[in-house]
């Protein structure tokens, strides 16, 4: 099998790079919310991305109900990770920083 459309190639591998830092946002922001349990050996049960993306597809495939959960989803992948400020005490809650 021969690459003959690279520009079709190129714009697959910048789609994936995207979504694949969309879900590892989405599952470091979900640990902050419900932490992964720890195994015996002392990894988490799951990796970030694995984590996040379980997420994003529960949430896109099945529907978001409230509003609220569609805002952070697109805060989550629009704004970089230096902008999202997460509430000590309600995590769900995130924030803008200016």
């Amino acid at each position: 099998m021969r690459l003959t459309h690279y520009f079709r190639i190129k714009k697959v591998m910048a789609l994936l790079a995207i979504v694949f830092c969309w879900a590892h946002k989405t599952g470091e922001w979900n640990h902050q919310v419900r932490p992964l349990k720890t195994k015996k050996h002392g990894r988490p049960e799951q990796s970030l991305f694995r984590y996040g993306l379980d997420y994003l597809t529960d949430s896109l495939l099945h529907g978001l109900q409230k509003i609220e959960d569609r805002f952070r989803l697109w805060v989550l992948f629009l704004c970089p990770p230096d902008m999202i400020v997460v509430d000590g005490q309600n995590p769900e809650i995130i924030a803008l920083q200016t």
